[in-house]
């Protein structure tokens, strides 16, 4: 089954929560013998085709010039949605281009994903994908059980 996210960023240059999720999953995916791509910005540095931990990244250039750059932006995503033609599209959070590819790839599953990990049981059951994420809220949060509840 051939899965593509379409987000903001995958971990690579920038540093966010989206980012790490899309790593996360997405080459746990590849590991159990999914064929995974992500659409994304292209980050600086970034060639418009790379593999990262067995996912297929495509990217297309996104400006914050003005309104119509943001529209001729967005014209690049198209092509790119039809070349993965995916069975299922996981957007990260909801973005232009959520719209964009549910009305150009109609047939398909759409999966709206917008959340972040925000409390221990989000972080744990995460955890039990990469452990690295369990371990670092592990080390901020300390053995403040109350804290952790609070989240």
């Amino acid at each position: 089954m051939r899965v593509c996210f379409i987000t903001s960023e995958v971990f690579m240059g920038r540093h966010g929560g989206f980012g790490k999720l899309v790593r996360v999953v997405g080459r746990e995916l590849v590991r159990r013998g999914f064929d995974v791509y992500a659409i994304t910005w292209t980050e600086p540095g970034m060639g418009r085709f790379v593999e990262i931990d067995g996912i297929k990244v495509l990217s297309y250039p996104y400006t914050s010039l003005s309104t119509l750059r943001h529209i001729v932006d967005y014209s690049k995503v198209i092509p790119l949605i039809k070349q993965v033609n995916a069975d299922v599209y996981i957007l990260i959070d909801c973005m232009v281009e959520t719209y964009i590819a549910q009305k150009i790839m109609p047939n398909r599953k759409h999966v709206i994903w917008v959340q972040d990990p925000f409390n221990w049981n989000d972080y744990r059951l995460l955890g039990s994908i990469d452990p690295k994420l369990q371990n670092q809220l592990a080390e901020v949060l300390g053995d403040d059980q109350a804290l952790r509840e609070s989240l």
